[in-house]
């Protein structure tokens, strides 16, 4: 019972300490004006920093009750992060669609086929968009 009550008052607390995160919130403001290098390994940083802390924190409660926790603290900061990921897919989705536009207006107007102008623009696209999410 009492393992309980604290693992997920310190999950409380690590989840406002996400949120306040100084890093974590330029990231979150600087996804609304574009797409941000790195997204993921910075935010996967504060992440790990964030449940690193909470191990240590719990780790004299019972292992189910501070894994259970722990799961529903991963849970909430994904649900933090979603929009910002949502945000950041958008912008590399209208990137992605502008560059296939210009480069096939491009290729067009170069004199190539429209069906290999298609299919060179959407590869080169496409990889640009993977690389991006990635």
């Amino acid at each position: 019972m009492v393992a309980t009550f604290r693992c997920e008052a310190i999950a409380e607390e690590k989840l406002k300490c996400f949120t306040s995160n100084k890093s974590w919130l330029a990231i979150k403001e600087d996804v609304q004006a574009g797409p941000v290098p790195w997204f993921g390994e910075d935010v996967t940083s504060i992440l790990e920093t964030c449940l690193s802390e909470y191990d240590i924190e719990v780790g004299h409660f019972d292992q189910e009750v501070r894994n259970a926790k722990r799961k529903q603290l991963l849970s909430n900061v994904l649900m933090v992060v979603h929009d910002a990921y949502d945000t950041m897919l958008m912008h590399l989705y209208s990137n992605t669609v502008k560059s296939f536009k210009t480069s096939l207006e491009q290729s067009l107007n170069e004199g190539r086929e429209y069906v290999a102008s298609i299919r060179l623009c959407s590869q080169s696209c496409l990889r640009e968009f993977d690389e991006g999410c990635e």
